[in-house]
């Protein structure tokens, strides 16, 4: 089997058509439509006009790089979360009530019932984040921003 599917084992897809393979408790939130979410990052989305920074991961940024590496990665996030928010799935938004420092509301995307950052950190394209100060995506041995 590839690694492909053994990602998928792990974050509870599997079968045909990727439908769960078991449910625990339930995401909050309410079911929205995927054509109604707009996504700006690996990290990011608007749904109904309002931006919502999606908590508990750490995407690449796609805009004010500091190499390329980044730019790769952080494309890359933002194509996955794409691919993630289309793909058929029952698509839940809880959204906090709370801001953060750019005025974006917080809040958690699931995909069935995963969070859209489990796919993501397990696919290498994000890591885990709490809050706080993030670390670099950059190291010297992956070049500049061409």
């Amino acid at each position: 089997m590839g690694l492909v599917h053994w990602i998928a084992v792990a974050i509870g897809l599997s079968g045909s058509g990727g439908a769960p393979v078991h449910q625990e408790a339930g995401p909050q939130g309410v079911e929205i439509r995927a054509a109604d979410i707009r996504v700006i990052d690996g990290d990011t989305i608007a749904h109904s006009g309002t931006r919502i920074r999606l908590l508990g991961f750490d995407a690449p940024e796609t805009h004010a790089l500091s190499c390329a590496y980044e730019h790769r990665l952080g494309r890359a996030a933002t194509r996955r979360l794409e691919a993630l928010v289309t793909g058929g799935h029952p698509l839940h938004l809880a959204v906090s009530g709370r801001q953060d420092r750019y005025g974006r509301e917080l809040g958690h995307l699931y995909v069935g019932d995963q969070d859209v950052g489990t796919f993501l950190i397990l696919e290498g394209l994000a890591r885990p984040y709490r809050g706080g100060r993030r670390g670099p995506w950059c190291r010297a041995d992956r070049g500049a921003v061409e």
